[in-house]
């Protein structure tokens, strides 16, 4: 039973964080800022699921991991980045003015998240 249930969080933490940098993607595909900013929110939503698990899985009996407190906070980091690539499209919107995208990535030490500054 706790096999199937590490399995669970594990797997439920992979599905969210895989689903940030398509919704990022999308976004960025979209003509306006205006339509871009939905899918950078449900972005930060997805990296918000798995942020109570490791606190769950305590709970639950499972070891703390080492790296807890690394995810923890590479996953701040990474919901610092998106709200910033949210305001700053808000901004554009709202100033009327939707040019001049760059691009850029959001490294961390586990992976790479596609996204748009």
């Amino acid at each position: 039973m706790r096999d199937g249930r590490e399995h669970g969080f594990k797997e439920q933490i992979t599905r969210a964080a895989l689903s940030i940098p398509p919704n990022i993607a999308e976004g960025y595909e979209r003509e306006t800022e205006r339509t871009r900013i939905p899918f950078l929110k449900i972005a930060k939503g997805s990296r918000g699921e798995p942020w109570p698990q490791p606190m769950i899985g305590r709970a639950a009996g499972f070891p703390k991991a080492k790296e807890d407190k690394d995810l923890e906070e590479e996953s701040r980091e990474i919901s610092r980045r998106i709200r910033g690539l949210v305001r700053h499209y808000e901004n554009k919107r709202d100033a009327g003015n939707e040019q001049g995208t760059r691009h850029s990535s959001l490294v961390t030490r586990h992976g790479i998240y596609w996204g748009i500054v």
